[in-house]
């Protein structure tokens, strides 16, 4: 069904494109993605294994910028969804930003990861290497978000990102960590503002030595079957419908709503 919205009215341009993507998940959070994306183009697409034809109808420059969006959308799909040879994601930050009006600083996602008890790291080029899945982690970056949205005021962006990890991890009150800190050397506080008195990384070393006692597990749940559509809710566009074809037929329902063979 077409979704609700104005189509813009101009000279239609239509153009194709074909993607090869083998497993099931992949493909289910790329459509997902697609149909946020499409704003006010149609697109046919036809599906047979792992090979999806997408055909897309609208202005000229408007499906040209999304066919080069669509190819980026793919290949950071890949990375984000196969694990590597020492079983690790990779996430663009442009592909994380991509998805998120807040962009996060990677290091604040690195240093969540690693205290939540997950293998994380950023390389030079400000992307984040992990063993959490996407999903999980669409969960803690909109957390995060919300998290540092109730910060103690008055703070600098450094300190409320402390008290927001530690807020996360530990569960408690961050106007209490904050003072937990002052008390016990890892912070200065000085009318009411906090200022790191150690290094930075020294400070959240010494942090979590003071309010972990033992060896820090995941706190945030992980749910391997956790539904995609549960963090792309955020997405408000308008516009153009997907149509789906097998072989030239149009088909009732998205083929990637129920299990075939192919994908077993």
């Amino acid at each position: 069904m077409p979704k609700k919205g104005k189509r813009r009215k101009g000279r239609q341009y239509t153009k194709g494109i074909t993607l090869f993507i083998r497993d099931k998940s992949p493909r289910r959070f790329f459509l997902q993605l697609l149909d946020k994306l499409i704003k006010y183009q149609d697109v046919t697409l036809d599906v047979k294994m792992e090979r999806i034809d997408l055909t897309f109808t609208g202005p000229r420059d408007d499906v040209e910028s999304l066919l080069d969006r669509i190819i980026k959308l793919q290949t950071h799909i890949d990375l984000a969804t196969r694990l590597d040879r020492n079983n690790l994601y990779y996430y663009e930050s442009a592909f994380l930003y991509s998805l998120f009006p807040v962009h996060l600083p990677m290091i604040f996602l690195n240093r969540l990861l690693s205290l939540s008890g997950f293998n994380s790291s950023v390389d030079e080029n400000n992307n984040l290497t992990s063993d959490i899945e996407i999903a999980p982690l669409m969960d803690i970056y909109q957390l995060s978000v919300n998290t540092i949205a109730t910060a103690p005021s008055g703070q600098n962006k450094d300190i409320r990102h402390f008290s927001s990890i530690f807020g996360i991890v530990t569960k408690q009150d961050q106007e209490q960590l904050l003072n937990y800190g002052s008390e016990n050397g890892v912070l200065h506080k000085t009318n009411g503002t906090y200022q790191f008195a150690l290094d930075v990384q020294d400070a959240y070393e010494k942090m979590s030595s003071l309010v972990m006692n033992v060896k820090l597990k995941p706190i945030i749940n992980v749910d391997k079957d956790h539904d995609p559509e549960d963090y792309l809710n955020h997405f408000k566009f308008d516009g153009g419908k997907i149509i789906f074809t097998r072989d030239g037929e149009e088909l009732e329902q998205s083929p990637f709503d129920t299990p075939s063979e192919t994908d077993e």
